[in-house]
C-alpha cells in the first residue's frame, strides 16, 4: 500500500521527492462542500423567469405542460433550488416567447437575490397603473410604498 503525506511542509509523495502531480494540487486547493443555498445566478434566472412567465399569463402548470415537467419543478427552477439546463432553459424561453438570452442578468448589473417587480404577483399591473398615473400621482404612490417598506423594516 503506498502512502501520500499531504502534511503542510511534505513533499506529497511516497518517496519524500516533489513530483508536480495532483497529490500537490490537492494540498494547494482543498475541496469544499457545496452550499445547500441556491446560487445568486440560479435565483436571478429563476426570477426573470416567473417574471416572464407572469407576463404572459402562465401559470406555473400551463408552463410546466408545455415544456414536459410538472408544476413543482417549475416551482423549484423560479426558486433557483434546481438549476436549470441549457436545454431546458431553450424549451422555457421558446415557451414564453422570449429569447433565452432576457432569462439571464444583464451584464450591467450584478444579481442581487431580490425579486424584481415582474416576479412578484401583481408586479406587471402596479408597473402597468403607475405609468398612466401624473407625476403628483406617481410621488404619492411612491411616499406610502416607502412610509410602508419602512414600517415592515422595522
Amino acid at each position: 500500500m503506498v502512502k501520500i503525506d499531504l502534511r503542510p511542509g511534505s513533499s506529497g509523495s511516497k518517496d519524500g521527492h516533489h513530483n508536480g502531480g495532483t497529490a500537490d494540487m490537492a494540498k494547494e486547493t482543498p475541496i469544499q462542500p457545496l452550499s445547500r443555498q441556491p446560487d445568486i445566478v440560479d435565483v436571478t434566472v429563476g426570477d426573470l423567469v416567473r417574471s416572464e412567465r407572469i407576463r404572459v399569463g402562465l401559470s406555473q402548470t400551463q408552463l410546466g405542460e408545455s415544456i414536459g415537467v410538472t408544476f413543482q419543478q417549475i416551482q423549484k427552477y423560479e426558486r433557483g433550488v434546481n438549476r436549470i439546463s441549457a436545454s431546458m432553459l431553450t424549451r422555457i424561453a421558446r415557451a414564453l416567447g422570449v429569447s433565452v438570452a432576457s432569462l439571464f442578468p444583464s451584464d450591467d448589473e450584478a444579481p442581487s437575490g431580490r425579486p424584481s417587480l415582474g416576479a412578484i404577483t401583481g408586479g406587471h399591473e402596479l408597473a402597468e397603473c403607475y405609468i398612466t398615473l401624473s407625476p403628483s400621482e406617481r410621488a404619492a404612490l411612491l411616499g406610502v410604498a416607502r412610509a410602508l417598506a419602512r414600517r415592515d423594516a422595522n
